[in-house]
């Protein structure tokens, strides 16, 4: 029975960088001595335990064979006789398939192991496939174009760019769960430079798929918008990219992708100020359409952030009127329009665009 260190842990730190997340694979073993030697099993689809005292996860050495469409189309195979090397050659990437072998106090022993010129690949700065399966799996494309955001200077292999193009044109993309393509997506969008994730999905010619209602003009400017964002958070870039559309496609895209609620409504609010800022004429009555359709009065919050996200040019303009729309006392207003016995939305309205009238 031998541990290994493996994959993400090992790349980071040949790149100079800090990470605290690791993954363990063991070879030599079964299920039966894990869990006699402590280690609790979580795994569902193959076999994987949780560490005793340190709650880490080690996976047993697999192999796997793909059986049917997607990335849930495998069987997994684990067994005392798989090695490292077997395990190693499954994996997406040469900078992803390290090991470094670990003595019985979690010590690294030895050099890395680096079967596939993974180091090499770090040094140059590229995306290379570990082997021909590398196609079986239609998430490593989205997987690949998320790394790209994560490491912008790495480019792609031309024979790596090949194999993504060809998931593409094969029909594989249409296995993956949308919620979990949306998961890619948001994975890469919240990374250094989500706008790299994009460009790899255009070279894997893939972007129209995830996208294929969106007109080139409005997706280059949505990605283009990224590059602008300050902020880091994935509802504030997820936002302000989903924003750059029309509000049709946002609902349509959303509810494609499960794509959360809070993220769908703060994305139409910045697509309603845009939408807002680009009219020619701004009358009191369209302000207030802007303040009623953005659901200003139930969350003002959203609008102020959307605005501040937005960079927008008529923020002062905005945050001032609605302020001033929200000091006037609804209480009031109702029971002026009961006793004047007219309906009590249209003569709030009314009172609104007095006020914005007289500013």
């Amino acid at each position: 029975m031998k541990t290994y260190i493996v994959g993400g842990y090992l790349r980071d730190q040949a790149m100079g960088i800090q990470t605290h997340d690791v993954d363990y694979v063991v070879v030599g073993t079964t299920p039966e001595e894990m869990l006699a030697l402590g280690y609790t099993a979580v795994g569902q689809h193959f076999p994987v335990f949780l560490h005793p005292q340190t709650k880490a996860e080690y996976a047993l050495a697999r192999t796997e064979r793909k059986v049917g469409p997607g990335y849930k189309g495998f069987t997994f195979h684990a067994s005392p006789e798989v090695s490292l090397e077997e395990d190693l050659s499954r994996r997406d990437l040469t900078i992803n398939a390290l090991a470094q072998e670990l003595d019985s106090n979690n010590n690294p022993i030895g050099p890395i192991i680096d079967l596939h010129g993974g180091l090499a690949d770090i040094k140059n700065r590229v995306f290379r496939h570990v082997g021909p399966a590398f196609v079986e799996d239609p998430v490593r494309l989205l997987r690949v174009a998320r790394f790209a955001a994560r490491f912008p200077d790495f480019t792609l292999a031309p024979e790596t760019k090949k194999l993504l193009q060809s998931i593409s044109a094969s029909g594989e993309l249409k296995a993956l769960v949308p919620e979990r393509v949306f998961q890619e997506l948001a994975k890469g969008i919240v990374e250094q430079s989500p706008v790299r994730m994009f460009e790899v999905l255009a070279e894997a010619q893939a972007l129209s798929y995830f996208f294929p209602e969106a007109e080139s003009a409005n997706l280059n400017g949505a990605i283009e918008q990224l590059s602008r964002c300050k902020d880091s958070s994935l509802l504030d870039r997820m936002g302000l990219f989903l924003g750059s559309f029309s509000s049709e496609f946002i609902k349509i895209w959303c509810e494609s992708y499960r794509v959360p609620a809070e993220i769908r409504d703060f994305a139409l609010v910045i697509q309603y100020v845009r939408k807002f800022e680009s009219s020619s004429q701004k009358t009191s009555s369209d302000i207030l359409d802007l303040l009623d359709r953005a659901d200003y009065w139930r969350k003002p919050e959203r609008f102020e952030n959307a605005l501040r996200v937005l960079q927008s040019n008529q923020a002062a303009l905005l945050s001032g009127v609605a302020n001033k729309l929200s000091s006037l006392d609804l209480g009031v207003l109702a029971n002026e329009a009961h006793h004047q016995k007219v309906d009590i939305k249209t003569y709030i309205r009314a009172k609104r665009i007095e006020l914005l009238n007289n500013l």
